[in-house]
């Protein structure tokens, strides 16, 4: 009983921790106007440059199209 107690405590803790980390960073961000960071946009672009990266290397008929 008292381990189920520890771990929820330790759970809670870290997850007020990290609440507070986020919503400070948020904070600071929005404060000081520093714009997001579009993660999937950035991901998507650079999976296109790799698309046409392979498809100007690698004779069309070694490539299949889904």
């Amino acid at each position: 009983m008292i381990g189920i107690l520890l771990s929820e405590t330790a759970e809670l803790i870290y997850t007020l921790g990290k609440f507070s980390v986020n919503s400070a960073t948020w904070a600071y961000n929005w404060y000081y106007e520093i714009p997001e960071e579009p993660t999937i946009e950035k991901l998507k672009m650079r999976v296109k440059k790799l698309e046409d990266l392979v498809k100007e290397n690698i004779p069309q008929k070694h490539l299949k199209e889904n």
